[in-house]
């Protein structure tokens, strides 16, 4: 069933986590905050993620990214890992003297849910034992004050698919065309690393996106 290729692609796609969080910081710090980063053609499917971002959430993009990388160190503290990391962590423990302190709350609550709604939703799955899709847009389980992330693989999701959702989430579900603009995005700055790369190779020369008529 699809639901088996989906949960089997996530357990054996090997992220690069590193990669993922320096594109999603060039692609929503620097190209999406204006229309003026892209072509005429493109400004026309524009649309202000950052902005609209924080208006449905009220923490940025940024923000997000940051607590998620935080996050996640446990899974690299060392050669030990976890081993060597309490499992339950502490939202006021870990932030409390930072300025992030309430964001980071807000951010966990976000991505969180409690043993109550896991069970529910597990008890009305038990015909599709490989479906794991609650814990990609619920990557952390929390009781009270506390929260423990399911897995890294889960947690690695928070940067890629993850941040995809609740970008849509921002917008009307009858709005088909709100997420054209992230395919956009990715195009933008994948001709950015390709404009850098060839300027190492004076023998290649790189040419922008063009309209061919014929």
């Amino acid at each position: 069933k699809a639901y088996f290729i989906y949960a089997n692609y996530h357990i054996n796609y090997d992220r690069c986590v590193a990669n993922s969080i320096i594109r999603n910081y060039y692609m929503f710090e620097k190209l999406a905050v204006s229309a003026e980063n892209f072509d005429d053609d493109v400004k026309k499917e524009w649309r202000d993620y950052p902005s609209d971002f924080l208006k449905e959430y009220a923490f940025t993009i940024l923000d997000y990214i940051s607590v998620m990388f935080y996050e996640l160190i446990t899974y690299y503290n060392d050669v030990q890992g976890l081993f060597c990391s309490s499992f339950w962590r502490s939202v006021d423990k870990i932030y409390g003297n930072t300025k992030i302190h309430e964001i980071s709350k807000k951010i966990l609550n976000r991505v969180s849910a409690s043993p109550g709604e896991i069970k529910d939703w597990a008890t009305a799955r038990l015909e599709s034992p490989w479906d794991f899709s609650f814990f990609y847009s619920k990557p952390f389980i929390k009781c009270g004050n506390e929260h423990i992330a399911v897995s890294d693989l889960t947690s690695q999701n928070c940067f890629s698919e993850n941040i995809y959702w609740l970008i849509r989430d921002c917008y009307p579900k009858k709005d088909s065309r709100c997420m054209s603009f992230y395919g956009r995005l990715h195009e933008k700055y994948i001709q950015a690393l390709t404009c850098d790369a060839v300027k190492k190779n004076p023998g290649i020369k790189y040419i922008p996106e063009f309209s061919c008529k014929s």
